[in-house]
């Protein structure tokens, strides 16, 4: 028999300030070791002396010199898939679109998957893995990471961060996510219908 695909998919999002009219989350899903490639986004960090900053704490000549760098990379950390909505949204809809989404457009065969998610409570990991397991998303677990430890989760809150930018300040913001997009690092994932699934009402 064919092994399982193991994935790992690592979620972060923007917007939920005032100050903004959309609400983005981002998921990279990726496959190899993961070891590895956390050594090598971290060496891109310094690199470019991005960091461990979030987007919004970065200077533009760092944030644009890792975006380069990772769509550089072609799809070596993985797949970065996107989801906009327009406030008010519930938070929690936006992460299950994006993490069904995310997943559905890179497996093949059977696999099982791990889901970290920026500051997730235990209460709500648990609704989330019901929830996504209800749509037929095959879950091993839904987890909490944090930014400050893991580069995955800051390439997610920076790809979610670079489509902010590009929505709000247009220019070379907007030319850098229309190249991630063509290339295919990052990728705009589209809504779907949540009808039957158990244990969620939309409205």
């Amino acid at each position: 028999m064919k092994p399982k695909q193991k994935l790992y998919c690592y979620v972060d999002e923007t917007g939920q300030d005032a100050g903004s009219k959309i609400f983005i989350t981002a998921a990279v899903v990726s496959s190899d070791d993961q070891h590895n490639l956390r050594m090598e986004l971290e060496a891109i960090e310094k690199q470019t002396k991005i960091f461990k900053r979030k987007w919004y704490r970065a200077g533009r000549r760092q944030r644009t010199d890792f975006i380069t760098r990772i769509m550089e990379s072609g799809q070596r950390f993985g797949k970065i898939f996107y989801i906009v909505y327009k406030k008010p949204i519930l938070f929690f809809l936006s992460w299950l679109e994006v993490i069904a989404s995310a997943l559905e457009s890179v497996v093949q065969g059977d696999y099982r998957a791990q889901v970290y998610v920026d500051g997730i409570d235990h209460k709500k990991a648990a609704e989330l893995t019901n929830t996504l397991r209800a749509k037929g998303v095959k879950l091993s677990f839904v987890k909490s990471a944090r930014d400050e430890t893991e580069a995955f989760i800051r390439l997610a809150d920076r790809a979610a961060g670079l489509v902010r930018s590009a929505s709000e300040q247009k220019g070379e913001y907007a030319k850098l996510l229309a190249e991630t997009n063509t290339l295919g690092v990052i990728n705009e994932t589209k809504t779907t219908p949540w009808k039957g699934v158990a244990g969620f009402r939309l409205f």
